[in-house]
């Protein structure tokens, strides 16, 4: 969508859109928008905010700090790195280590742990920090998550499974706060839990128990449309980082992409009564009725034309999908636990159909299977 200006286009426009600029904008309509949609921008970010101020851990007790200056320690951390530490991934089908497919293991795997310590010790202090608001702006922090994902599999691996336990629920907490996707069943199978105490599965279960409570928080498509807002305002798309037929398409709004966003991002807040909660269930509403909702909001007519603006829309759908396959990936991990335990199997919601979480019972085993397309059957091993 964002690309640079080339260079004989740049010295063209940039004239015009200076004029456009001080004729169009000075007299008004960008400043006025601005102005208008700033409060509620601001009163969203203070909701949000309030939710964060103290977040609960995944495991144990919050502890006092701002848990996104520890995270930057780790990006800049990470981003010091040579390229072969940042290219180690963990194999969730083989269960390894892996550099460009091959198998990194031995002293090699351990020298990259001890690299990466420093950084994860790093993510785990900001997920026991109590205050999780994110400041504005990009992180970038999904390759700290890969980096996490090796030291769980190497720790599972050693059967130091209370360290493995607790490290993945920090990296659960992390990833809730970064808005990243939470696999619960990218570690854990049959084989990985029972190489684990009682103990620690139940320190599992209980964390798995607070990530969903805090996925199963109302969708709030209005935070993302507030945060895109903010980097609008807050000026992080210059004029020159835009192509150039975004620049002649804002003829309206002087030249300037960034005003015509604002706009139809104001269109897309006040639309948002098409996407209320149907009902109060903490479920509701099925995935079906959600989809409808989000079909009907995006059929609604608009005034102004805006591909960020309509990015920005689809990426808060798919942040409430991503929380729908968290949640099914949570819950059937939490039966496999109970099924290790020997204990009754708790009966759970699907989150895309709000009904009870098809369980098929064979000889020795369950299979979990959530009813979305794409889902895929879990065996668990039934223990005496």
């Amino acid at each position: 969508m964002i690309a640079r200006w080339k260079w004989p286009l740049l010295v063209l426009a940039v004239p015009i859109a200076m004029v456009a600029l001080a004729l169009l904008v000075g007299a008004g309509p960008g400043s006025e928008l601005s102005g208008s949609i700033t409060a509620w921008v601001e009163a969203s970010a203070a909701r949000h905010a309030a939710r964060l101020r103290d977040r609960e851990p995944a495991w144990g007790e919050a502890e006092p700090g701002a848990a996104f200056e520890h995270y930057a320690v780790a990006r800049r951390l990470a981003a010091d790195l040579p390229p072969a530490a940042r290219s180690v991934m963990w194999d969730s089908r083989r269960r390894v280590a892996t550099r460009a497919g091959a198998e990194v293991c031995g002293a090699e795997l351990q020298d990259h742990r001890a690299t990466w310590a420093p950084i994860l010790a790093c993510i785990q202090r900001g997920a026991r920090a109590a205050d999780a608001r994110r400041p504005t702006g990009e992180w970038g922090l999904l390759h700290v998550a890969f980096g996490l994902d090796v030291e769980v599999g190497s720790l599972l691996a050693d059967a130091r499974g209370t360290h493995a336990v607790r490290l993945w629920l920090d990296d659960c907490t992390f990833r809730l706060d970064c808005g990243l996707f939470v696999h619960a069943l990218a570690h854990f199978d049959d084989d990985t839990l029972a190489r684990l105490s009682d103990a620690d599965l139940l320190q599992l279960d209980a964390g798995l128990q607070r990530i969903e409570r805090r996925l199963l928080e109302p969708a709030d498509p209005e935070r993302e449309f507030a945060a895109a807002v903010r980097r609008l305002l807050d000026g992080e798309y210059a004029l020159v980082d835009w192509h150039w037929q975004q620049v002649l398409a804002a003829s309206s709004w002087g030249f300037d992409p960034s005003l015509q966003h604002l706009a139809a991002l104001h269109e897309s807040h006040e639309l948002l009564p098409l996407l209320a909660p149907t009902a109060p269930e903490p479920n509701a509403p099925t995935a079906a009725e959600r989809g409808a909702q989000w079909r009907a909001f995006r059929a609604a007519p608009r005034s102004v034309n805006s591909e960020f603006a309509r990015a920005v829309e689809q990426h808060a759908e798919d942040q409430e999908q991503a929380a729908r396959w968290s949640l099914l990936h949570l819950r059937t991990l939490r039966i496999g636990i109970a099924c290790r335990r020997g204990a009754p199997l708790p009966e759970l919601l699907d989150p895309w159909t709000g009904a009870l979480l098809p369980v098929r019972r064979e000889l020795d085993a369950v299979v979990v299977q959530g009813e979305q397309p794409g889902a895929k059957p879990v065996r668990w091993r039934l223990w005496p």
